[in-house]
């Protein structure tokens, strides 16, 4: 298979596919705590190698850096990123576009509209594959899948 290279600066190159890539199969999920940073990074990169991905939060609400440690900025999960967006650059445009906040929100309004909460996608949801990005999102998500079991569709080749 023919390969373009793709890269972000200063990464390592990684081949990609010259032609588009059919739509997986299965569908997968990508958690972290609040549906920002990594899981919507994971959401791009596995969206754009063809598979269907969903991205989610699993904390009670999203919390994003603020102007001290003691003082986050602090939305509900659903508040569209551009809304959240808006009022960070409100607040403080230059604080947030130092720490990358405009950035990854910019970033994350053009793959959803806003971040969801793990706890509600798990229920519309039947996923094949759920990748969790640190031990305690791990731990969240088994405890939902306790609280809430699913009938499971079995891998096939």
């Amino acid at each position: 298979m023919a390969t373009a290279q793709l890269a972000a600066p200063g990464a390592a190159m990684y081949p990609m596919p010259a032609a588009p890539v059919p739509r997986s199969q299965y569908l997968y999920a990508v958690v972290c705590a609040s549906n920002q940073n990594r899981s919507m990074e994971g959401h791009r990169v596995l969206g754009e190698i063809g598979l269907q991905i969903c991205s989610d939060g699993t904390g009670s609400a999203v919390r994003l850096p603020g102007p001290t440690i003691d003082k986050p900025n602090v939305y509900d999960f659903g508040t569209p990123y551009a809304t959240i967006l808006a009022d960070l650059v409100g607040k403080d445009r230059a604080l947030y576009d130092a720490n990358g906040l405009v950035a990854m929100l910019e970033r994350n309004r053009r793959i959803e509209s806003a971040p969801e909460r793990w706890q509600d996608a798990s229920l519309q949801h039947q996923f094949d594959v759920v990748l969790t990005c640190k031990e305690r999102v791990f731990d969240a998500g088994c405890e939902d899948g306790r609280a809430h079991p699913r009938a499971t569709r079995p891998c096939t080749s």
